[in-house]
């Protein structure tokens, strides 16, 4: 996350289970395929959003909704610092998730600062996802967070054929970052191609090569 040589090295890490990604390769395979890249869906989202919002200098919290889920990522000085996942309430009307949403927001604002201290306040809360009565829902958040709070349209800037929108966009903002930063080859974690340290050495063949040497001399 850093890249000053004086200082220790901060990282964030994510691991990816053996048998999801299975699943994803399987799923592929299916459709004839193979994916070229697995991305981290909170990162592909962190992504879409400094493309549509531009450079964010400071500190923002980002909610990006699903249908049954919804990602909370902290990003300071456009990379993200701290991410979580929660389960939205099944059978909840608009109002109950919207507080749900709100209450998160609280709590990740809460849990974020032990890992990311010395990054400053959020400033603002940027929101993934459609609701019913938006202008009433972001009044609400901005009164209870006491901060700006803006809602973000994942298709911003996309040209559609034909013109057709989907009625539901909630769920596009990680399938649209991912997609645009690999038409640019930006990822930052590709679990197909994971950038992991190197293998610690082998001293048992070093040991046998020193030998043979010795043999042969």
């Amino acid at each position: 996350l850093d890249d000053d040589p004086s200082s220790p090295r901060k990282v964030i890490a994510a691991i990816a289970p053996a048998e999801l990604l299975k699943h994803i390769q399987q799923e592929c395979a299916i459709a004839g395929q193979s994916p070229s890249c697995i991305a981290l869906r909170p990162l592909s989202a962190a992504s879409l959003c400094r493309r549509i919002v531009g450079p964010v200098l400071g500190k923002c919290l980002l909610v990006s909704r699903l249908d049954n889920e919804a990602d909370f990522s902290i990003i300071a000085q456009g990379r993200v610092t701290f991410s979580r996942t929660i389960r939205l309430a099944d059978d909840a009307d608009e109002d109950a998730i919207a507080h749900q949403i709100m209450s998160e927001i609280n709590r990740s604002l809460l849990v974020a600062p032990l890992s990311s201290e010395e990054e400053g306040t959020v400033e603002h809360v940027y929101l993934f996802g459609a609701f019913p009565e938006p202008q009433a829902t972001l009044q609400l958040l901005a009164d209870e967070l006491d901060m700006a709070v803006s809602l973000i349209n994942s298709l911003e800037g996309v040209q559609l054929q034909g013109g057709t929108k989907p009625n539901d966009v909630r769920h596009l903002a990680g399938l649209l970052g991912m997609v645009r930063d690999q038409v640019e080859g930006q990822h930052a974690i590709n679990f197909v191609d994971p950038k992991g340290p190197p293998p610690p050495p082998n001293y048992r063949r070093k040991a046998s090569v020193y030998g043979a040497a010795a043999a042969i001399l």
